[in-house]
């Protein structure tokens, strides 16, 4: 009587363990202190504070930095416009304060108004048209590498330029024997184009 007991006890103890481990597994795994710190490490930095500047690549740098870090910590479009608005200072700020009292008009809510009114305020009138005549006269006088850079810099004022068009004007601005090599390889995209001659000059050093 006393066995049989004891059996149903180690019984019990056997099932009630069983039911506990299922439990454990069943649950959810909480996040750790480590995956929290992690989290924290990978926070991107936030954007910094506009004051006004007219040139078009601290207003295309900003504008850029901005969708960057929305895309990251996954804001929607009205929030991204509210976001924008705490960095504006000085100048920057006067102006969006006139644009929320001016009654003529609708004070932008989207992203892509903001946009559209933000440009049109700080990017210089005749930006596109000096970006496209210096686009014309720039010419690889020294190395690769330092083409490259100076047609980078040009390319955020020009946004309505297609692929094609800028691929044209960079292969036409290289070395005439680099040029050659770039045509040979048909490079698809500016990256390509790139690459295709940084590696000519390595080669050719």
């Amino acid at each position: 009587m006393e066995n049989q007991q004891q059996a149903g006890n180690m019984e019990q103890q056997t099932i009630t363990t069983m039911l506990q481990s299922l439990q454990q597994i069943m649950q959810p795994t909480a996040h750790t202190d480590d995956q929290q710190s992690l989290a924290k490490i990978i926070r991107p930095r936030q954007p910094d504070t506009f004051h006004g500047e007219r040139t078009v690549q601290q207003v295309e740098a900003w504008l850029y930095s901005l969708e960057k870090y929305a895309e990251f910590v996954n804001i929607d479009d009205h929030q991204m416009v509210l976001f924008a608005v705490t960095l504006l200072r000085d100048g920057a700020a006067t102006w969006w304060r006139g644009v929320e009292y001016d009654m003529t008009t609708s004070t932008p809510s989207t992203w892509s108004e903001f946009k559209r009114v933000f440009k049109y305020e700080f990017k210089p009138a005749n930006a596109e048209q000096l970006a496209r005549q210096r686009l014309q006269q720039l010419h690889q006088t020294g190395s690769v590498e330092q083409y490259v850079r100076e047609f980078r810099s040009l390319m955020p004022e020009l946004p309505d330029m297609d692929t094609k068009d800028a691929l044209f004007n960079f292969v036409q601005g290289l070395k005439y024997q680099c040029r050659l090599q770039v045509l040979m390889q048909k490079p698809f995209s500016l990256s390509e184009a790139y690459a295709y001659a940084e590696a000519y000059e390595t080669a050719e050093q």
